[in-house]
């Protein structure tokens, strides 16, 4: 189950690609994936002095592509 938690979000994304919606997206929608995406790589990097956490990275990865599903369906 937790690896459906986790690749989920990937597989919609990747759908949402493969289906072409990308070309016939809004600028909204594509402002709001190149944001949340910007956001997600800013966050998996840790501050300075504090230690590399697998699950804490996996944690914030599983929140963020949620953020961006819950994007696409308001936008859809």
């Amino acid at each position: 189950m937790s690896r459906l938690l986790f690749l989920g979000p990937v597989l919609v994304v990747f759908a949402w690609f493969a289906s072409g919606q990308w070309d016939v997206a809004e600028p909204e929608t594509r402002a709001w994936l190149q944001f949340t995406g910007v956001v997600c790589l800013a966050s998996l990097t840790p501050l300075p002095g504090t230690p590399w956490s697998f699950s804490g990275l996996r944690a914030r990865v599983r929140w963020w592509g949620w953020v961006v599903v819950a994007g696409l369906l308001v936008a859809s």
